[in-house]
């Protein structure tokens, strides 16, 4: 693997996600995990055992879709807020990924097209104004 940080990155997400103590968490705080887990899960799992940087991409945008609907439900409580970007090269059809810097950083791509694509939401941390 030529990415160490992103290996690392990936296990300790996946990890995470392990851990999530479904009865810990609201009736309607569950059904919302229990939506979207088994796919963040799975998409995590092939970023974890990928061997490059090439198939870490591949299930980024699964990766972002579900983590923007958890963050959705959750709310999101941090220091800046969570924007989604979208890149309409990659993929069939574009898609997305999430990062906190306003300024666009494509990780589909790399160098080659780092600024392309463009911010389509945005999620504030909870208290600093909503969506």
């Amino acid at each position: 693997k030529d990415i160490p940080p992103a290996d690392a990155k990936s296990i300790a997400m996946a990890a995470a996600l392990a851990s999530v103590e479904v009865s810990d968490l609201s009736e309607a705080a569950a059904a919302i995990w229990r939506s979207d887990r088994d796919q963040l899960m799975e998409a995590v799992a092939i970023i974890a055992a990928a061997d490059g940087l090439a198939g870490m991409r591949g299930p980024l945008d699964a990766v972002s879709d579900s983590l923007w609907r958890i963050l959705l439900g959750f709310g999101y409580r941090g220091e800046s807020p969570v924007r989604r970007f979208h890149c309409p090269m990659a993929g069939e059809g574009g898609a997305d990924w999430l990062q906190r810097d306003p300024l666009t950083a494509n990780p589909y791509y790399g160098a080659a097209m780092f600024r392309c694509g463009s911010q389509t939401d945005t999620i504030a941390a909870i208290g600093g104004g909503g969506r």
